[in-house]
Parts: C-alpha cells; sequence; structure tokens
C-alpha cells in the first residue's frame, strides 16, 4: 500500500468496507487514491484479497455519526467504478446444514456406499477364498425382479413368479 500514511490518533474513527470488483493492483491503487480525497480521512487501505478496504478519518465535530462517513466512503468507492458491500463478519459461522449429524452435502456418498456393498462384500470374500457370489441366473434374474416390480406388476401380466 503506501507506506508515509501517518498513524491514526487516539481520537479517530475508523470505518471498514468491502469493495467487489477490483481485479489488480492497479485497482487497488485507484480506491485509495478516492478514499483519500475524502475530508477528514487520515488514512485509507485496500486489500485486494479480502476486496475490504479500512478508513480512518479524524471527526470535524464531535457530533459528526459515522454514518454520514460510511455514505462518503461509499460513494468514493463508486465514483471509482467499484462496488461497496458490507464486510461480513470474521466470526460469522459457515459449518454445512446437517441432518442427523452428518452434512448434507455428504449423505449422496454414503447412499451410494450402502448401495454398492452387496456388489463389494462379495469381492472381498473372495480375496480370502470365500465366494459369496449368487448363481449367474439369479445375478441376471434379480435386477428384472426389481425393475418389474417397480414398472407396477408387470410381473404377474409375463407369468414371472
Amino acid at each position: 500500500m503506501n507506506a508515509e500514511t501517518t498513524p491514526p490518533t487516539t481520537d479517530s474513527c475508523t470505518l471498514d468496507v468491502g469493495v467487489g470488483g477490483m481485479t489488480c493492483a492497479s485497482c487497488v491503487g485507484r480506491v485509495e487514491r478516492a478514499l483519500k480525497k475524502l475530508p477528514g480521512v487520515e488514512s485509507a487501505a485496500v486489500n485486494l484479497a479480502t476486496e475490504s478496504a479500512r478508513v480512518t478519518w479524524k471527526p470535524e465535530e464531535k457530533t459528526q455519526p459515522a454514518t454520514h462517513m460510511a455514505a462518503l466512503v461509499s460513494r468514493a468507492v463508486r465514483d471509482a467504478g467499484y462496488e461497496p458491500r458490507p464486510v461480513e463478519a470474521a466470526d460469522q459461522d459457515d459449518t454445512p446444514p446437517k441432518w442427523l449429524g452428518i452434512p448434507l452435502d455428504f449423505w449422496p456418498i454414503l447412499l451410494g456406499m450402502a448401495l454398492s456393498l452387496p456388489l463389494v462384500g462379495p469381492m472381498v470374500g473372495d480375496l480370502f477364498g470365500q465366494h459369496w457370489m449368487l448363481p449367474a441366473t439369479w445375478q441376471l434374474v434379480q435386477p428384472h425382479r426389481c425393475n418389474s416390480a417397480w414398472a407396477g406388476g408387470f410381473t404377474k401380466q409375463v407369468g414371472m413368479p
């Protein structure tokens, strides 16, 4: 940023604002220059990685509200060609939603694992010399029976048990 910024005094105020649309260091410099032109601003630091800006200013009057300065900062950011945004809280909890203590994104994986166990189980048994595979005729008939049952009683029409 800028090395010759003055340290803020004890009676100064600080404002953090998000800045959207910055893509390079030139954008950062442009926003910093726009913020430093505001009346009463002591320092302005813009961070490209977090897309945020911190403005330190000395209020002209003790009664000057911070909302007035926030409006000025937002206007300066907008006039520089970028979008002012509210800064998200750093301690915001971003945990994914859960059901039964398991994140919702993991449930399809668990379902796939459960449905593949009948296929993987006989393969693991074959590693230890156990042959748990169904006979070939049953392997061919079982999917047909399941599909037929889902088809609404198709098995009764073709005479299958």
